[in-house]
């Protein structure tokens, strides 16, 4: 088997970090005006948002937006049930 000689992807730029952590801090808001839908976040505003991904990266790519924060916002908090199967 040859190895490849293969780069690692680049560093985020440090405001991908300050746009995920602005993420973290505003998810209230966030489940509150966009329940169940993507959102890309950019300089700490939503850039984008729909509740198909396809169309948050389609509004990424028209915008031109150069590494943004991609998040699903849930719609409060899930519960699921874990069941053990049945052994004979």
């Amino acid at each position: 088997m040859k190895l490849q000689n293969i780069s690692p992807p680049p560093k985020p730029p440090k405001r991908y970090w300050e746009d995920s952590e602005w993420g973290v801090k505003n998810i209230q808001m966030l489940t509150e005006k966009y329940p169940d839908e993507w959102v890309a976040i950019f300089e700490k505003k939503i850039v984008v948002h729909h509740g198909k991904l396809g169309q948050v990266l389609a509004g990424i790519e028209s915008h031109r937006l150069d590494i943004p924060v991609i998040k699903f916002i849930e719609r409060g908090i899930r519960v699921y049930k874990y069941s053990v199967g049945v052994s004979n």
